[in-house]
């Protein structure tokens, strides 16, 4: 299940909405986030500051309600190694 949502954050350049991942999984939201935790904390992936135009958020499909806050991650060498492994 972790390499399915490493290809999946792949698939995505590492913008991850947790309700979009959990269906696409089949499982809770709740359990993507800790997947990700995990993901990180294994150093296949990197958590990435997010650097975009706050005043355009209305216009971007990955804003979120007032007060949510948007995680975004990159995939670190070791986490590519894992999703393309070397023959």
């Amino acid at each position: 299940m972790l390499r399915r949502l490493l290809e999946y954050v792949c698939g995505h350049e590492g913008a991850v909405a947790l309700s979009a991942a959990a269906a696409q999984l089949n499982v809770t939201p709740a359990l993507v986030e800790s997947m990700l935790d995990t993901l990180t904390q294994m150093g296949f992936l990197a958590e990435a500051p997010l650097s975009c135009d706050t005043s355009q958020c209305g216009a971007c499909g990955l804003c979120k309600p007032a007060g949510a806050s948007l995680r975004t991650w990159t995939v670190t060498a070791k986490g590519r190694a894992a999703r393309w492994p070397a023959n």
